[in-house]
């Protein structure tokens, strides 16, 4: 009888082989982990944060690494902090460099505080933090040059507040906090790039996604602004500067107003998408902004205009609104290079709002293309142009005859409400645009906007965890084929 293959020798689980390995790595991670009653690994709790000046920068003050420069910034990380009963954490007037990464800060129940809140500071980041249930999520005061990444901060009564130049906030979900997801007061130069606010519905008008409050020169870039109760975007009250805020490629959709702008000038809007909002673009008492290569579908209105002038629309497409482009009182505004079409009620109206406001007066509408409208253009102002003195508009129900083949319809048209008339009707039909319809009629459909649950944060936990979780596997292996001399038999 052989003998028994001897055996190896008894050794831990994988399990907790991989616990051991993994609260080895975490704090060369910056991470901070604890283990509740269950087991369960999640953020170590810690007190509430408050650092006035470089020398409060500490271990005690939940600093976890650092020498405060831009290549070794000091490091916050991976603190769960409990706002109930104050801010969560506080930083005043820091130049160093900081990092806030993957805190967790909340107040249970919903609270009166400040998740984060900084005062004078320049140089920090946080940086893929959760921030829920507080009076302000983030509150940036008199800042500078810092910059707030892939952060949620959800269910605050304000997201996040700036006051201040030269931010970046990038990437955040601010989405579902009661009345704004996020508020620039009096700041400028700030950049907001691939962010999503959504769903805010404190039944307040004033529910919006984006508020720009007399700030100018800012940058919303590739930005979601939909479902909220109020606006998408507002801006109001600006200083007017030459090329003040800019909104680049956006979409915007069902909201009240997808953008509103009051009483701010030289705003301009570029390659934007505007769907089911009741207006998609509200201009008031403003002047000197731009509409370019933007397109408008199923708002009850696509572009309002009221009292402002010098607006420029170029370029843009309206498709199945209720009005295309409604303008009222206003003056020296102009319109080419856009199609309006499918309008259930008027491709484009120049109207007035009742005997108080002055005429729409010295409007130009040339070089556009105006199909198949319920009415096509209504003019109810005085001194308007449907033409620039050479070329005027194609029109769906007006296109011939041309006997002397010059591209113009032979016959002026008349504009439905004034004396006004288009001189020079083009008579050729347009060709097809690629991008006339650039979505369907399924994404749009309110059914689809609905918030899903994002889970790029948990997606971005499961692959560290997994690369770690990898690295440790490979070691164990290596180290056990060492034991057994390397041999693979």
């Amino acid at each position: 009888m052989g003998r028994e293959p001897k055996r190896a020798p008894p050794c831990m689980s994988m399990s907790a082989i991989l616990l051991v390995a993994l609260s080895q790595l975490m704090p060369f991670m910056g991470i901070s982990m604890s283990a509740d009653v269950s087991g369960q690994m999640g953020p170590a709790e810690h007190d509430p944060i408050r650092i006035d000046d470089t020398r409060d920068l500490t271990h005690k003050n939940g600093v976890t690494g650092g020498k405060g420069t831009s290549r070794d910034p000091y490091v916050i990380g991976g603190w769960y902090v409990n706002t109930t009963e104050g801010d969560g954490i506080v930083i005043s007037d820091l130049t160093c460099h900081l990092v806030i990464w993957g805190c967790y800060i909340r107040s249970d129940p919903f609270g009166n505080h400040i998740g984060i809140l900084l005062v004078n500071c320049t140089n920090v980041t946080v940086k893929d933090c959760g921030i829920y249930l507080n009076r302000i999520g983030l509150d940036m005061k008199n800042c500078t040059g810092n910059r707030i990444i892939g952060c949620m901060v959800k269910g605050n009564q304000v997201g996040v507040r700036l006051e201040g130049d030269q931010n970046t906030l990038e990437g955040l979900d601010t989405s579902r906090n009661g009345e704004t997801g996020i508020h620039l007061i009096n700041s400028s130069r700030n950049l907001i790039v691939n962010c999503r606010s959504s769903h805010h519905n404190s039944q307040l008008r004033s529910s919006s996604g984006l508020v720009m409050q007399g700030s100018d020169l800012n940058l919303v870039k590739n930005c979601t602004f939909e479902m909220n109760y109020g606006d998408g975007i507002r801006i109001e009250g600006g200083s007017g500067v030459i090329g003040s805020n800019s909104i680049r490629n956006c979409t915007i959709r069902n909201n009240i107003d997808g953008i509103y702008i009051g009483s701010s000038g030289s705003n301009g809007v570029t390659e934007c998408s505007f769907s089911s909002n009741e207006r998609g673009l509200f201009i008031g008492r403003s002047s000197e902004c731009f509409i370019e290569n933007s397109s408008f579908y199923r708002n009850e209105a696509g572009l309002h205009i009221y009292n402002s002038s010098k607006i420029g629309v170029v370029d843009c497409i309206f498709e199945s609104n209720g009005y295309g482009v409604l303008l009222i009182s206003c003056m020296c505004c102009y319109m080419t290079g856009t199609w309006i079409m499918n309008s259930s009620d008027i491709g484009i109206s120049v109207d007035r709002w009742g005997g108080c406001d002055p005429p729409s007066s010295g409007n130009t509408v040339w070089g556009n293309h105006l199909l198949f409208n319920r009415v096509q253009a209504r003019d109810l102002g005085v001194g308007n142009s449907w033409d620039d003195g050479q070329r005027g508009n194609y029109w769906s129900h007006h296109y011939g005859p041309d006997n002397d083949s010059d591209g113009k319809v032979d016959l002026p048209l008349p504009i439905i409400g004034s004396d006004s008339f288009d001189m020079f009707p083009i008579s050729f039909s347009p060709p097809e645009r690629d991008d006339v319809l650039p979505v369907t009629d399924e994404e749009f459909d309110p059914k689809n906007t609905r918030e899903t649950e994002d889970v790029s944060g948990e997606m971005i936990v499961l692959f560290s965890a997994v690369a770690v979780t990898t690295s440790v596997l490979f070691l164990f292996v290596l180290l056990s084929k060492r034991e057994r001399g390397g041999s693979t038999r």
